[in-house]
């Protein structure tokens, strides 16, 4: 009886004994298992956080971003919390949140530049002499498109995440130590009630490395309940960092697209999930016509819809005129293939195109402008260095032919320089109050005898009451004599040209009308560019750069300058300048 007792009170310990190294190695594999679980989560937010803020950065050009380097970086540190560098591919920092970048040697031998600037994410643990901490970086590309020419590095200090993993192995061990008591009195009893417990956190770990989140369900208060309440608690941490990720990421595609791009996300369906202010106001759609259909639902234009579709396939940029106005769309499908579903950036870019277009046309106007002198001016001094010169008086009707060119080249050089000072806030203004009537008087009596000689009728309305304004006297006339003289030209003989002066309210009004020619509906919208002329064939004397003139001396007087004018019907220009109360 007593060695039947010792055989099984030795069996028992026997396989408590086993029972207790089993949970020993169970203790010790969960422990590693879940910290390399949660290292790797760690690393993957840390990395896909990085490359967020990198393809955001990716759409900024790089004069831009190399000038605004610090902005960027200090505003994604304060986003991410992380300290943030921008590294050229000679290892040059453009931009550091922490220190100045100045002051900070190369970086192009850092083992995690050299990985990002093949393409790759750089991943590297350690001690850091500008920060004396021990470090975790992470660096990637920001352009996705090789050759790599900058790289964003983010990094933290390990101990942020080294309190967290001495917990988990704190609690670990912890429930491996209680363990141990616990099997030496109960062995075996206890050995099917400690498998299952085990198995659910094993697999929930599991389930959570593969992407599938699922809470270890447990009523114990003993090491397994805490332990299970400690990894819960880990991997509701996890998935907090995971929505903040993609926070910052919604935060930092507004931030970059601000006012000038729209965010559409798409189903695989291509139906609008997903829209951004911006996106609808480019659109000029409310929200709840955008929703839930496709482009060609909520817009019914085919061009558009098509647009989008050849952005999400190419990758690369396309135009389309959209109720009247040039749209710029990007495209890039959410993963692998638009069969996921896509997000198309929406840009209007009405203005840049007629920036473009007005670009064209003045170093065609100006080439224009210049061609016929220097023609003329080359032709008649090549006859008089012929081997046998003209006669005197030829010589002198050229060199009087070729002066009057010099003096138009010489009046249009005066009135270029004049348009650029005041365009670039250079020009002396001798600002001061007047009567403004005064100075209409004497501009009336100045075009009387152009008025008499071309055979049109002008007129002058005034009011009685003093128009004080503020301005420059001489510049103003310079403006108003420029609409008068364009009034005159295209008004036809027996013909009327009015000008009239009143007070609105807080303005000063003056209304320069004619009978004359009129303007075009395509014409109307470029008068005021530098040598732009209505008539296509330049047969009207000057330069083309009046309007344009009075438009920038008009501004500078805060006032305002506007037509109304109908083709064969003449024209109406009215100036607006700020009424300027009291005594002169």
């Amino acid at each position: 009886m007593k060695t039947g007792l010792n055989f099984g009170l030795k069996t028992s310990l026997f396989y408590a004994l086993l029972a207790l190294l089993a949970f020993v190695g169970v203790g010790a594999f969960i422990s590693l298992y879940g910290l390399e679980i949660y290292l790797e989560g760690r690393n993957a937010l840390f990395i896909k956080e990085a490359q967020t803020a990198a393809r955001l950065l990716s759409d900024i050009p790089e004069d831009v971003l190399r000038n605004q380097a610090g902005n960027y970086v200090r505003e994604i540190s304060q986003k991410s919390g992380a300290r943030v560098t921008l590294i050229d591919n000679q290892g040059f920092v453009l931009g550091d949140s922490s220190i100045d970048p100045s002051t900070l040697e190369n970086h192009l031998l850092r083992p995690e530049v050299q990985s990002a600037l093949k393409g790759e994410v750089g991943l590297e643990r350690r001690y850091s002499t500008t920060e004396g901490v021990r470090n975790l970086y992470v660096a990637v590309p920001v352009q996705e498109e090789p050759p790599v020419k900058t790289v964003l590095r983010m990094s933290v200090p390990t101990s942020v995440w080294d309190s967290d993993l001495g917990k988990i192995n704190l609690y670990s061990w912890l429930a491996v130590g209680g363990g141990f008591a616990l099997f030496l009195v109960l062995g075996l009893l206890f050995s099917g009630i400690v498998r299952k417990p085990v198995l659910e956190i094993i697999s929930a770990l599991r389930g959570f490395k593969e992407g599938r989140v699922t809470t270890i369900r447990s009523s114990r208060s003993d090491e397994f309940g805490l332990l299970a309440s400690e990894i819960n608690s880990l991997m509701e941490k996890v998935i907090s960092l995971s929505v903040k990720s993609s926070s910052l990421e919604e935060k930092w595609q507004a931030y970059l697209g601000g006012e000038k791009e729209g965010i559409l996300v798409l189903d695989p369906q291509f139906k609008v999930i997903q829209s951004s202010l911006q996106a609808r106001q480019v659109l000029n759609l409310p929200e709840r016509q955008i929703l839930g259909k496709t482009l060609l639902e909520s817009t019914l234009d085919h061009n558009l819809a098509s647009a989008v579709e050849r952005a999400i396939q190419t990758g690369g940029r396309e135009k389309v005129i959209f109720d009247g106005r040039t749209l710029q769309i990007r495209g890039s499908p959410l993963k692998a293939s638009p069969d996921e579903g896509a997000i198309i950036w929406i840009e209007d870019v009405s203005e840049i195109e007629a920036l473009r277009v007005m670009k064209r046309d003045f170093v065609t106007n100006v080439s224009h402008e210049l061609k016929t002198p220097v023609s003329s001016l080359k032709i008649m001094l090549e006859t008089i260095l012929q081997e046998t010169p003209p006669s005197p008086e030829v010589q002198r009707d050229f060199l009087s032919r070729s002066l009057k060119e010099v003096e138009y080249l010489e009046s249009l050089i005066n009135a270029l320089t004049r348009l650029s000072l005041i365009e670039s806030g250079k020009a002396q203004f001798d600002m001061r109050v007047f009567d403004l009537r005064e100075l209409l008087r004497e501009i009336y009596d100045s075009f009387q005898e152009r008025a008499l000689d071309e055979g049109i009728e002008f007129q002058l309305e005034i009011p009685e009451e003093p128009l004080n304004v503020k301005a420059d006297p001489l510049s103003l006339r310079e403006a108003f004599l420029s609409i008068l003289d364009n009034a005159f030209k295209f008004t036809p003989r027996g013909r009327m040209v009015q000008l009239q002066a009143s007070r609105q309210g807080d303005w000063a009004i003056v209304h320069f009308r004619d009978q004359g020619i009129g303007i075009s509906r395509d014409d109307l919208p470029r008068i005021f560019e530098r040598f732009y002329k209505a008539d296509k064939g330049r047969g009207t004397p000057g330069f083309g750069i009046g309007l344009s003139l009075a438009k920038h001396i008009i501004e500078n007087f805060s006032g305002t300058i506007s037509v109304i004018s109908e083709e064969g019907k003449g024209a109406l220009f009215f100036v607006k300048l700020p009424f300027h109360e009291g005594e002169i």
